[in-house]
């Protein structure tokens, strides 16, 4: 049986070799420096970020948060002012920009969903740390309420 997870974090089922991440995405949050300080938990994980386009919501990143934790990377990646890389800074000045997060409590298992939800078609992906011969991802979480 699976282990259900309470938003925003993960339940992890070991099957002999194999790993499965239920991952229930916080609630989608417009970006706001005081909102992030308030709201998001300074620990590990992993979080997705949308641009607020005229009529859909578009995804731009996909990261992880070990050291400073979820809240300073969050913070610092939907900054136009901080941020370095000049097309994301582009993007941020132009579009309002969404985020949400996922708690993760080791840095393996933050490698393996990573890897696993950065694959194409994430049933039965390698590990990436090594531990797991493959490692499946179900998500859950609404995109259309903020």
């Amino acid at each position: 049986m699976r282990g259900r997870a309470e938003p925003g974090s993960i339940a992890k089922t070991v099957q002999g070799d194999d790993v499965h991440f239920d991952v229930h995405w916080s609630p989608l949050s417009l970006a706001d420096r005081h909102d992030i300080a308030a709201r998001v938990p300074a620990v590990a994980g992993i979080y997705e970020l949308y641009a607020e386009l005229t009529t859909r919501l578009q995804k731009f990143a996909l990261e992880g948060a070990w050291y400073g934790g979820l809240r300073a990377a969050i913070r610092a990646a939907t900054d136009a002012e901080v941020a370095t890389d000049v097309d994301r800074r582009a993007l941020l000045a132009r579009w309002r920009c969404l985020y949400r997060y996922c708690a993760v409590d080791t840095r393996e298992d933050l490698f393996d969903l990573l890897h696993a939800l950065r694959a194409t078609g994430s049933e039965g992906v390698a590990s990436a740390s090594g531990r797991f011969a493959s490692v499946s991802v179900s998500e859950r979480g609404e995109l259309g309420t903020y």
